[in-house]
């Protein structure tokens, strides 16, 4: 008796789980968050807020899974998910406390596509069409359709530090998207380091879309590893 809970990325929403949930077969639900910086406002904090929302009303033990920019988000929050059983990072962001998704960026050995990619107006980050390319592997219909209905992300959910860790005693894995053009793969091992373990995907920045089975796979198996103890 568990669920999970999917937790999206910068620009997107939780239309991008939707081959996850097409393949999913174990007896466990689950459940894709949109945060509330889809609308082009808000903080880390506020994203933080509404995955600890969500997450009260699903069945415990909980699993949260996070892409990219979720990663922060799910960070933030995790403390105060109740019955916590794990958190899976994909190609996502886990900075260290009094860190944000910037300084973390800022890391990485090099600047990425998905960097060149971005342009700021006012206090919001707007992502130019040759990103398509940084996110997906080979873009088939489907993903240039989501890619369309890509929504403004808010400039202080990158600059925002992150104030609270996941706890010690909650598993943690990271998958590392070695064919990433948005996260450098380099970056994503240093972050992978600092959990329980970690896997690789010989896939981009969106392993749920563009290595489904796969992924599905290595999501099986940590969801029932991590509600076994």
């Amino acid at each position: 008796m568990s669920s999970v809970l999917l937790v999206h990325g910068a620009w997107q929403d939780s239309r991008i789980w939707k081959s996850v949930s097409d393949l999913w077969t174990l007896e466990v639900p689950l459940t894709a968050v949109d945060l509330p910086s889809t609308s082009g406002h808000g903080t880390l904090a506020n994203d933080a807020a509404y995955v600890i929302t969500v997450a009260a009303t699903l069945r415990p033990p909980i699993i949260v899974v996070a892409h990219s920019y979720g990663g922060a988000v799910v960070t933030q929050a995790a403390a105060s998910v109740d019955k916590l059983a794990g958190v899976m990072y994909v190609a996502a962001f886990k900075p260290e406390l009094g860190v944000s998704v910037t300084d973390m960026s800022k890391r990485s050995p090099r600047v990425s596509f998905l960097d060149r990619a971005i342009y700021r107006e006012s206090d919001q980050l707007f992502l130019r069409e040759e990103a398509i390319n940084a996110l997906y592997d080979d873009p088939a219909p489907e993903a240039r359709e989501l890619f369309e209905q890509r929504h403004p992300q808010p400039l202080a959910t990158f600059r925002d530090p992150l104030t609270r860790d996941v706890p010690p005693d909650v598993r943690t894995h990271y998958v590392v998207c070695t064919n990433d053009r948005a996260v450098s793969w380099e970056l994503q091992e240093k972050m992978a380091r600092t959990c329980s373990s970690r896997s690789q995907l010989p896939t981009s920045h969106c392993p749920h879309y563009d290595a489904a089975p796969a992924f599905v796979e290595v999501l099986s198996d940590f969801v029932l590893g991590a509600t076994r103890n």
